[in-house]
């Protein structure tokens, strides 16, 4: 586990593994790099992998710190897993910096391109504020219900997320979901890329958020 400063802010990721190319894991909002853990662990002894932990959840400020730690660690290009709010970072390096990838997957993740209502994003952020916080944690719970129980790593996934909802607050949320809507502005005239590289979708069926866009992606 290594720690990387800029400006005074701090991150840390995990660089491990051997091989000749290397692999970016981004994860997903309001978790951990470690959330990979048994991907890293089968991949690492032909991969090296850098997987960070972003603070913020801020895909553009998550796209400067890749940009950072690629040149401390003297990496010319990687492939990159985005899942759900990490595959939004992929998708930006996609647009703004392809020459950086030699291939990329989204798992679980929308189109970061899509019609994003802002209104309607300002009036989650603002009830938010009102919601008991056991309600909305309720509602995270629930989701978890839809993963099947044949899933190899199902476990895992349980305590993991079991563990991350009890570290949670409110204002984790509520500052994830204001980052979306100051993304909202910023990626308004982008158009998605035409990424001539490598790219494999993932996506399962239950997953509300993401399947809608699994054909469009």
């Amino acid at each position: 586990l290594k720690q990387i400063d800029n400006a005074g802010h701090k991150i840390t990721y995990i660089d491990c593994g051997q091989g000749s190319k290397t692999v970016i894991f981004c994860h997903g909002a309001l978790v951990r790099s470690d959330m990979f853990f048994h991907s890293i662990t089968e991949m690492e002894k032909k991969y090296r992998i850098i997987a960070p932990t972003f603070t913020s959840m801020d895909t553009f400020e998550a796209v400067e710190w890749i940009k950072i730690i690629r040149e401390k660690e003297h990496v010319s290009t990687f492939y990159i897993i985005g899942y759900s709010f990490g595959g939004g970072i992929a998708q930006l390096l996609m647009h703004f910096h392809p020459d950086w990838l030699d291939g990329v997957v989204l798992t679980h993740t929308s189109n970061i391109y899509r019609l994003i209502p802002a209104k309607k994003m300002k009036v989650i952020s603002i009830l938010l504020h009102f919601l008991p916080f056991s309600f909305i944690i309720k509602k995270i719970r629930r989701r978890r219900k839809n993963i099947s129980k044949k899933l190899k790593w199902y476990q895992f996934y349980q305590a993991y997320f079991e563990e991350v909802t009890h570290s949670l607050k409110k204002r984790n949320i509520i500052q994830w979901i204001n980052n979306t809507n100051k993304l909202i502005p910023k990626i308004k005239r982008i158009s998605a890329p035409k990424f001539r590289k490598p790219i494999i979708i993932l996506g399962t069926e239950g997953d509300s958020d993401a399947f809608p866009y699994f054909h469009q992606l």
